[in-house]
This record gives structure tokens, sequence and C-alpha cells, in this order.
């Protein structure tokens, strides 16, 4: 692993949004790309003990975050924040791994994501702790790492967490601190779903689609989707455009784009192939990610 190198309260790059925490810490220690803390991030949290429904929820919702370009912020544990850090390394996104131990590798905790540690380091991640190298996880520890997460994002999306459980203490963080909180409901019947019910009857924004998000945040979808950073043609802009306005079948697409058939089936093909448009099985088209 990269060397540790420090940041403190004082200096001029310590994060804005974590600065205003009640209690921020004094110093953090850090491997891998510090620049990540100067980027949008969304915190994305859940149950250790997740369903096959949690993680494909985790796993399309971290990929269309990342395509917005926004860097998503977790805690490493086993799960859905296992889940969140794969699934932007995948998809050539940013993360950051908030930790309850020091960043020695005989720290690592748990130790079976050592390996997820060192790859976060090599994809220009970020790996972060308030703690000294040496110092292992203890159970206080990981109340105050959660501070950190929520303290770091402009909201927090928690997706299956019980009525009692350390995702939930970091949504009621970051609603103190007076950022977003999304909840992904679930199963009435199932015991992993209490803490994001609990959320949404209190204010959490409930997310049935990425665009729960994108719009509460105040981000206009088109727009961010035209962005040079996904390098997006005039045409391509333009049959997403379309998509979303509801010309959703070939010939309303080539009608309200005047382009040729084969441009359409061109582009479309790209886009598919990128993820951001999907074919439907009665042959229409949507922004998949919407």
């Amino acid at each position: 692993m990269n060397t540790l190198q420090t940041v403190t309260l004082a200096d001029s790059n310590y994060p804005p949004l974590l600065k205003q925490l009640p209690q921020p810490p004094q110093q953090l220690y850090y491997a891998g790309d510090w620049t990540c803390t100067a980027t949008p991030a969304i915190a994305v949290v859940g149950s250790r003990a997740m369903t096959d429904y949690g993680r494909r929820a985790c796993t399309e919702l971290v990929t269309g975050l990342v395509q917005y370009g926004f860097t998503i912020v977790s805690g490493l544990a086993t799960g859905i924040d296992a889940v969140a850090h794969r699934t932007a390394l995948t998809h050539a996104g940013k993360t950051i791994a908030v930790l309850a131990n020091g960043l020695h590798p005989n720290r690592m905790f748990p130790t079976e994501h050592q390996s997820l540690a060192e790859h976060i380091v090599t994809a220009q991640g970020l790996l972060l702790s308030e703690y000294e190298p040496a110092v292992p996880a203890r159970r206080h520890h990981f109340l105050a790492r959660n501070r950190i997460i929520a303290g770091l994002s402009l909201g927090t999306i928690v997706i299956e967490a019980r009525a009692k459980s350390g995702a939930l203490m970091t949504a009621h963080y970051a609603m103190d601190y007076n950022r977003e909180v999304f909840a992904v409901p679930g199963s009435i019947f199932s015991s992993r779903s209490a803490g994001t019910h609990h959320l949404i009857q209190y204010g959490a924004k409930l997310v049935y689609q990425l665009d729960d998000i994108i719009s509460e945040l105040g981000i206009n979808p088109i727009a961010q989707l035209a962005s040079p950073a996904l390098q997006l043609s005039i045409n391509q802009q333009a049959i997403i455009q379309a998509i979303t306005a509801g010309d959703n079948r070939l010939e309303d697409i080539i009608q309200n784009t005047q382009q040729s058939t084969p441009e359409i089936m061109h582009h479309l093909t790209e886009l598919e192939i990128t993820g951001i448009v999907r074919r439907n099985i009665d042959s229409s088209y949507e922004i998949s990610y919407r």
C-alpha cells in the first residue's frame, strides 16, 4: 500500500464539507488519491447481511451515480459497503473507504477486504481514517467512522438496514448535518428493511430509481448525460433527449432527430453497450438508469 499521509483541520485542503461537522476529525490519515475529497460524493451504506435484492439495488444505483460523476463513499464493511466500492471501481469511478481502524495492513478490518483496500488505492480511490496506523478497529470507532462517511457526502443512500444498525446511524448523522437522506424500500416482511422504512416515515427520500436521487440534488439529467466526460456526440445527445421526451420507438427517434436509420441504429448500439440506453422486450428504448 502507498505511504500513508496526513491532513489536519488547519490545512487548506481539508475537506470543506467535513469541516462543517460539530466535531470534525482533527487529523486524517490517508492512502491513495486525496483529490477524491474534492469531488461531489454520495455515501452508500447498508446491511452486512444483504439480500440479492439489496445487491442488485446497490449495483444499479452506484453504476448510475458513477456515470454522473459522483464519488462513492462507504465503510469497506461486508455486504452493501463492499458492493458499493467494487461497483464504483468496475465502472472506473472514484470511491472513498472510511475505516474504523488505522491504515496499517495488519490492522485492516475486515481482514478479508485487504485486497479490496489495495485495489481502491491502485485505482486512484482513497482510504481514509482518523486513527493512527497501528490502532485496531474497536466497537465505538464504527459510530465515529459513520459521522465521517455522512460528513464527506452531499447525501446518504441506505440500502437495507435493520431497525438498529450502523447504516441507520450514518443516515441520522446526515440528517443532523442537513444533508440529503435517501432510502431504498424493501419488503414489509424483511427485518433488513425495517430501518429504511423507518427513515422514509421520518422524511427520507424514497428511492425508486436513480432519477429520484438526481432530481433531489438539483441536477439536470440530460445536461449531465451530455457532459464531455461521457464523450457523447451531438447525434447521441439528440437520441437521449428524444427518448427522455417520450419518443422511445425507433420510428419516433428517426423522425425526431432527422437522422438516417443506419445512423440511429449505430448510435443506439453504442449507447446500449455503454449502459446509457436499454432496449425493452417490446423494442422500445429507455434510459437504463433513470
